[in-house]
Order: structure tokens, then C-alpha cells, then sequence
């Protein structure tokens, strides 16, 4: 090969280099985005059930020490996410057997054999480390259920 065909060899890598680097920077971005949203989809499912076995060990338990354990379940999974943005980002509710909503100290009021419902929702768009949006992912709510002891 003489060495001026070479040098226009050399060209076309920069070229392909330069056209290829992008494309394979926003795939790698998009596993990263996607492997994180199954991570949080994945610990959402554990705060659900976390969540309820707290709800249904005692009587004296109101629902504030529920929401509460849910959030220290997110901080601790997390740590590199602020307190403060895990707490605006989740949410969670507790419901009878009948679909009704529990509040306060209403928790204790369950007799033993009861079936509980805490469902627990996170806006993952909060709790993103790569807040790209691209892929408008959104989670669904996440439901644990356990009967009263």
C-alpha cells in the first residue's frame, strides 16, 4: 500500500470514529437508564412488602411508622439520593381488605387475621441518576399485602 492511500485510510477511521462514538455513548446511557429504572421497579416491590409486614406486626402501630420504615428502606438502598428527594418521591397508602383507605392511628383498630394493602408508588424521575427522559419511563404502583398478627 503506498503511503498516500494509507494516509487516506487513516481519514476515514477518524470519520467512522467520530460518527460511531455518539450512537455507542446514548446506547450505553440507555442501558445504564434502564438497568437502573428494574433496580427501583425491583426495590419498590421490597418497600411494598417491608411496608406491610411493619403494618401488620402490632396493634399499636399507626401509619406514620410505616411511611416511615418505606422511607428508610429508599435511603438506605440509595444512599447516594438526598433524604429529602426520596421522601417527595414516594409515596405510601394502606388500605383494608375492602379497598378503604387507613390514616393515622385507624391501623390499630385491625383485628388479627385482617388482611392490610400498603401500596407504595415512586416518581422515578425524581430518584433518576441519569435524568435523561428519553425513555419516559414510568413506574406503576406496587402493592404488599399480610394479614394482622
Amino acid at each position: 500500500m503506498s503511503r498516500q492511500s494509507w494516509k487516506k485510510r487513516e481519514g476515514a477511521a477518524a470519520v467512522e470514529a467520530a460518527l460511531l462514538t455518539p450512537l455507542l455513548l446514548i446506547v450505553a446511557l440507555g442501558v445504564i437508564d434502564v438497568g437502573q429504572f428494574i433496580v427501583v421497579k425491583q426495590n419498590l416491590s421490597s418497600a411494598a412488602r417491608i411496608g406491610a409486614r411493619q403494618a401488620a406486626r402490632d396493634a399499636s402501630v399507626d401509619t406514620q411508622i410505616v411511611e416511615t420504615v418505606v422511607a428508610e428502606f429508599f435511603t438506605q438502598t440509595f444512599p447516594v439520593i438526598e433524604s429529602d428527594d426520596i421522601s417527595s418521591a414516594v409515596a405510601v397508602e394502606i388500605f383494608d381488605s375492602d379497598g378503604n383507605s387507613i390514616t393515622g392511628d385507624e391501623l390499630g383498630q385491625f383485628e388479627t387475621g385482617e388482611l392490610i394493602n400498603v401500596q407504595v408508588t415512586v416518581d422515578f424521575s425524581k430518584i433518576q441518576w441519569l435524568n435523561l427522559n428519553y425513555w419516559n419511563l414510568d413506574l406503576d404502583p406496587v402493592s404488599g399485602y399480610s394479614r394482622r398478627e
